[in-house]
């Protein structure tokens, strides 16, 4: 290798993202995987407001047969009416077509353990004082019966 190398920030980027993903799946093609992650978002959205306003969203990618949920939110004024709970079934199904085999997501203490533990969840890894004073939960669930062992 010539030149220098140096390590610097850089701000967020598509084309450092998608060079990120090649070396990964550099990495998994020895094993027989390929690392080759596909996007999954799906929205609440208030179609009568001008702009249409987003008021929930669910953001994640399918890899390895697996859902990665990454972001789960949605607006105060629709809690407790469904909308969360039919984001996470809608994005199991998907899940499901593409192959899927389990979910996994985390969350934290003053967020929603229970929601997920409701929705069919098991907590498999906590990391405490994260932020402090709370906890960070991590939640698996298979989506095949009956679930691998």
């Amino acid at each position: 290798m010539t030149g220098s190398i140096a390590i610097e920030e850089v701000a967020s980027s598509d084309a450092l993202q998608e060079r990120a993903v090649e070396l990964l799946d550099l990495h998994a093609s020895r094993l027989g995987h390929h690392f080759a992650p596909q996007s999954l978002c799906l929205t609440v959205t208030d179609k009568d407001a001008a702009p249409p306003r987003v008021l929930g969203a669910l953001v994640g990618f399918t890899n390895f047969g697996w859902l990665y949920v990454k972001y789960l939110a949605v607006d105060a004024s629709l809690r407790g009416q469904g909308f969360g709970a039919r984001l996470i079934a809608r994005a199991e199904a998907i899940a499901r077509e593409r192959g899927c085999t389990a979910v996994w997501l985390d969350t934290f203490s003053f967020q929603a353990p229970g929601f997920y533990r409701k929705m069919g969840y098991a907590e498999f890894g906590r990391l405490d004082d994260y932020p402090k004073g709370h906890a960070r939960h991590f939640f698996a669930k298979w989506l095949t019966d009956p679930a691998p062992r």
